[in-house]
């Protein structure tokens, strides 16, 4: 089978291995030979990318791609009207719905381990983590990290 457009909205219709089911719906993020990396949107897999064989996939709505990278035609999203409808909110639900955002998991971890590690270079936290053992001290700065970052950033 030919490959499925990066960007294409497809249905799962294979024998049901690997917790998916007939109808389960995703979006193909890249196409990889006979299979494509899908981030499915319903089903027991919702919210993760599995690489998932061509013939097991049907596609019900593709997107046409721009070539000229620089035409922006890489989002499926319509921002303007998103970000016109609903602010930043939608348009970030938007983008997260369409599987743009599935780079910014390391770009969170990378944050949180730059955070945690400059909490435990503070004189006052040393400290603290001097009278835990190793287990609670990493327990510890890792929720203080975590604390930090959502009410720095408004987190609810």
């Amino acid at each position: 089978m030919s490959a499925i457009p990066e960007g294409a909205r497809v249905s799962y219709c294979g024998d049901g291995g690997d917790g998916l089911v007939i109808d389960d719906k995703g979006k193909v993020l890249s196409a990889a030979g006979s299979g494509s990396h899908v981030m499915w949107s319903t089903g027991k897999r919702k919210g993760e990318i599995t690489l998932t064989a061509n013939v097991d996939l049907v596609a019900t709505r593709t997107v046409a791609y721009e070539d000229d990278l620089d035409s922006g035609g890489l989002v499926s999203v319509a921002v303007r009207d998103t970000y016109d409808s609903g602010g930043e909110v939608a348009l970030l639900n938007a983008l997260n719905e369409e599987g743009h955002l599935a780079t910014f998991a390391p770009i969170a971890e990378e944050a949180l381990q730059m955070v945690a590690s400059r909490i435990r270079q503070d004189p006052s936290i040393r400290e603290v983590l001097a009278q835990l053992d190793d287990d609670e001290g990493s327990g510890f700065v890792a929720l203080a990290a975590s604390v930090l970052l959502r009410d720095a950033f408004g987190g609810e």
